[in-house]
């Protein structure tokens, strides 16, 4: 842009005392010029390519605020104007273009897609934290902060580049955890010996409670024939007890006659007796 001929007016600051427009600076509070912002760029003032653009940009804002709307140095400006933009969106063009063909490439496939999500449930509370790190630190937008205490790991946004770094740290805790199952295979296998002994002798247990209940149930049918013999015993001790009480009766009556005859036999010897004095 600096090489085109209608930009000589514009390689440099404004020289407003030699061109005697001393209004200028009250005029134009942010002067720029092409000079200027090439400087800027190879110094790598510019942290992002907007900044540049709107230096850009400035310059001809700044001829069209100082000088009149048709004037020929405005026309030159709004020339260049249009120039740079078209410059711009070509290379934008050119850019998203070859973004998009590095996206596809780096794009996963769906099957891969599946199998990098598999990886990632397999995974210990541990294991999701150093992956999380992975992804944060390769591509922040495939973490999703759904609230305080969740983080969603976002596929779609994953490149081949956080799948191999994923694959690779997946890949070399295997042998760390194949030591671990093995150790706890081993727990297993004694924690299984412990769990057929507590069986054994559960079994023995319930075998000795059916044989304590078996005799419970013995004892329960002698009781009961016991509690029979005494309802029995006392049905005939309350037979016995009614004839007593009957035969009691009997022997009184039987004293009471002879006690009558007794005294009817003395009452009539008394009567005997008096006849014959």
């Amino acid at each position: 842009m600096i090489n085109d001929k209608g930009a000589s007016d514009f390689i440099e600051p404004v020289d407003y005392v030699s061109l005697g427009l001393m209004d200028y600076p009250t005029v134009v509070k942010h002067p720029m010029d092409l000079g200027t912002c090439k400087k800027k760029l190879l110094n790598g003032d510019y942290k992002i390519f907007q900044d540049f653009i709107d230096d850009v940009n400035l310059i001809w804002e700044n001829c069209r605020l100082y000088n009149q709307a048709g004037s020929p140095i405005v026309k030159k400006a709004n020339l260049l104007d249009k120039k740079i933009r078209a410059l711009i969106d070509k290379q934008f063009k050119n850019l998203k273009a070859k973004a998009e063909q590095e996206n596809s490439l780096n794009q996963l496939t769906t099957a891969d897609r599946l199998k990098l999500s598999d990886m990632i449930k397999k995974q210990s509370n541990e294991g999701l934290t150093q992956i999380v790190k992975i992804i944060l630190k390769s591509c922040p937008d495939g973490i999703e902060d759904i609230d305080n205490d969740k983080l969603q790991i976002k596929i779609d946004f994953l490149t081949y580049k956080e799948f191999n770094l994923i694959k690779e740290y997946v890949e070399k805790k295997i042998p760390e955890v194949s030591s671990q199952l093995s150790i706890k295979s081993e727990e297993k296998k004694d924690l299984s010996n412990s769990y057929s002994n507590l069986k054994g002798e559960e079994l023995k247990a319930q075998k000795d409670c059916d044989r304590l209940n078996e005799n419970i149930g013995n004892l329960n049918k002698q009781l009961s024939k016991i509690q029979e013999n005494i309802t029995k015993n006392n049905e005939e001790i309350n037979s016995l007890n009614i004839q007593l009480a009957e035969k009691s009766t009997t022997e009184k009556e039987v004293l009471r006659k002879i006690d009558d005859l007794k005294k009817q036999a003395e009452a009539k010897n008394i009567e005997d007796l008096k006849k014959n004095l």
